[in-house]
């Protein structure tokens, strides 16, 4: 945790944050806003704004473009199991031991859900990890510098 704290107040970081939101803003919420507010369509702006963050988050973490804030604002099965996921939880912390072990028993309500959501979340996160060391034997294969290497991903991954 200290190291990624660490990570986040290098200057390096900072302007690797900014930059994939302006381009993240650029290429993506301001035309989205301007195509829906020409066609004069309303849009949910907190769904939005979730879907802008999300892909943020997933960019500067993971280095993947999950492509939330396309035009056509699709499902993505990795945000929504992960929103699923939150929202289980935070029903888990106010539900009754009692009803919590049976639904674990049986297989059925927000425990069927959350089975459901974490096979999504680690479908992506394992997408990820294989993503990842995919490019790191093929950068390896071409034996680049660790200099460019920390060029190529500039993510906490």
């Amino acid at each position: 945790m200290k190291h990624a704290s660490r990570e986040f107040t290098s200057k390096s970081v900072q302007n690797f944050m900014h930059a994939i939101i302006q381009a993240k803003l650029n290429d993506r919420l301001i035309p989205l806003l301007a195509k829906n507010c020409k066609a004069e369509v309303s849009i949910d702006l907190q769904d939005l704004f979730m879907h802008f963050a999300f892909d943020n988050i997933c960019k500067l973490g993971f280095g993947i473009d999950v492509a939330c804030l396309d035009f056509s604002l699709p499902n993505v099965k990795f945000a929504q199991a992960f929103d699923m996921a939150t929202s289980i939880l935070s029903i888990w912390a106010s539900n009754f031991p009692f009803i919590l072990k049976l639904q674990c028993v049986f297989h059925v309500g927000n425990e069927r859900k959350m089975c459901e959501a974490l096979c999504d979340i680690d479908d992506f996160a394992m997408f990820v990890i294989h993503t990842r060391r995919k490019q790191l034997m093929e950068i390896d294969s071409k034996k680049t510098s660790s200099k460019s290497l920390e060029d190529q991903h500039m993510d906490l991954l």
